[in-house]
């Protein structure tokens, strides 16, 4: 008889499989299927699941660096969510923790990316509107010119980078730009619903038991799902950032002649629609791909426009960021920022 120190279950329904390994008398078979939901697997991997880690994936990563590293192939396989799922193993080990670590440390690098060009962007478009005030002073009289050296502002004080580098940290948060294309609301809004359509699916997979006896699945490959699918679409939040800074920067600066000014708000509605359809794709993907459950294609259309009442769950998370907007307003003019 075999002993393993590992509870051996079956990766996709969590059957325990210790009744069969107790046959097991002078040989370990390579190859095996659950009982339970006829699922394939081996058994190495089934008693060892650290065997299933994958060289590319965020979450397998051992420190930060190697999270770093694989952050590009990582976002490249979740491009194409039949693609991702087809790599994805269920017997692979989960750190839904580590997930969430690296989000974070994504939209860390890309904030403080945004908020870097968003303080170049202030201090280019203070350039500009001092040239055109230097260029209004020519006849002018000399009170007239004192008067326009008073608007000028001083690039060379701490009274005028404190206030750029604060509201620019606070961007989207706290804001007095004059111009605006909207775009990172619309990325924040966007994202809000993609989490609301996750969690949905969520529900709709683990409220209904008719629906897990047919998919013999464990709810932590849901939840772990739900948690992909609902955090990656924050990372269009910040390159939103980005995006909004070389269309405010287009404002006062000559752009190469192929590049039109309404160009980043076309790019922008593309990705976030596509956004919308990828957050779909990804959740029929885990379905047919990645579970392999057989589910017929008009009860997945169906269940698509269920998880459109995610709007709901999106509406409230809109709400609460809204109320940290203010709070975060009041805060900045308590500070004079």
């Amino acid at each position: 008889m075999t002993r393993i120190a590992h509870q051996p279950i079956c990766p996709k329904c969590g059957y325990d499989q210790s009744g069969e390994i107790a046959t097991w008398q002078s040989q370990c078979p390579m190859h095996g299927t659950c009982p339970e939901c006829g699922l394939a697997f081996e058994w190495a991997d089934v008693i060892d699941p650290s065997r299933a880690r994958l060289g590319w994936y965020v979450e397998h990563a051992p420190g930060w660096r190697s999270m770093l590293r694989r952050s590009l192939p990582t976002l490249w396989y979740l491009l194409i969510p039949n693609r991702y799922w087809r790599r994805m193993r269920m017997e692979s080990p989960r750190s839904v923790k580590r997930f969430v670590l690296w989000v974070a440390l994504v939209l860390m690098i890309l904030y403080i990316v945004a908020a870097m060009g968003n303080i170049a962007a202030r201090y280019g478009y203070t350039r500009y509107d001092n040239a055109k005030l230097v260029a209004m002073k020519a006849g002018q009289s000399a009170q007239m010119q004192a008067t326009i050296d008073g608007m000028m502002a001083d690039t060379t004080t701490l009274d005028y980078w404190g206030p750029v580098i604060g509201e620019s940290l606070l961007f989207p948060l706290r804001s007095d730009r004059f111009y605006s294309y909207g775009i990172v609301e619309a990325a924040g809004v966007m994202a809000a619903v993609c989490a609301g359509f996750s969690v949905m699916w969520f529900l709709l997979f683990c409220a209904f038991p008719v629906t897990r006896r047919r998919s013999k699945l464990r709810v932590v490959h849901v939840a772990r799902a739900m948690v992909v699918a609902g955090l990656v679409a924050w990372i269009f939040v910040p390159l939103a950032m980005i995006a909004e800074e070389i269309a405010f920067v287009s404002v006062f600066t000559p752009l190469p002649g192929w590049f039109d000014r309404t160009m980043p708000t076309v790019m922008s509605t593309a990705l976030l629609l596509g956004l919308l359809i990828w957050v779909q794709w990804f959740w029929v993907a885990a379905v047919r791909v990645g579970w392999k459950i057989r589910a017929r294609w008009y009860e997945l259309v169906l269940v698509v426009i269920a998880s459109c009442f995610g709007v709901v769950f999106a509406g409230v998370l809109i709400a609460g960021l809204d109320l940290v907007r203010q709070a975060v307003e009041m805060w900045a003019q308590r500070f004079g920022i």
